[in-house]
C-alpha cells in the first residue's frame, strides 16, 4: 500500500505531532 509511504511522509508527521 503506497498509502502507508504517504503516512510516513513528512507532512503526516507534522499531524501526528
Amino acid at each position: 500500500m503506497r498509502f502507508r509511504r504517504f503516512l510516513r511522509s513528512k507532512r503526516v508527521e507534522s499531524v501526528r505531532q
